[in-house]
């Protein structure tokens, strides 16, 4: 049931606020020991790594861009952290306000692949979580994970 809850905003999500022509794509999601070894135990889990590809990005979109790294339950809530990152993306005219774990000032090119490190400050629940990454035009993509 948390799945499908996840899936179906996930969906909704995609669909409303990606680009046709500028996506993320090869998601890779690490959840990380104090000793930098994978984990899926809530107890033990310290970081969270996200890499993904940027393919073939249209010339108007390359340049310095800000990308924000959202981490959310399987409701949509994101994770807690002290000093949350509040930013404002904008995808045909409409504003949608996101709260960040993490965000880079990141020369966007035609092909790269980029990497976002979060160090948790607070235990996660078992369950299933969601990391989007975000740029001021959108939703680039996202990954679920789950936690026991």
């Amino acid at each position: 049931e948390a799945l499908a809850r996840l899936n179906s905003t996930m969906e909704k999500d995609i669909a409303d606020l990606t680009l046709s022509n500028f996506k993320a794509n090869g998601f890779t999601t690490d959840v990380l020991r104090k000793d930098g070894k994978p984990t899926r135990r809530k107890g033990f889990a310290k970081k969270v790594n996200v890499s993904f590809d940027l393919v073939n990005v249209p010339e108007k979109y390359q340049g310095v861009r800000k990308i924000y790294m959202v981490i959310t339950d399987d409701t949509g809530v994101p994770i807690t952290k002290s000093s949350p990152i509040k930013a404002k993306i904008s995808v045909n005219g409409t504003d949608q306000d996101i709260i960040a774990v993490s965000e880079q000032n990141v020369e966007i090119q035609e092909s790269q692949r980029l990497s976002f490190n979060h160090d948790l400050e607070a235990k996660l629940k078992p369950g299933y979580y969601r990391s989007s990454i975000y740029t001021d035009l959108g939703l680039l993509g996202s990954a679920s994970f789950l936690m026991r």
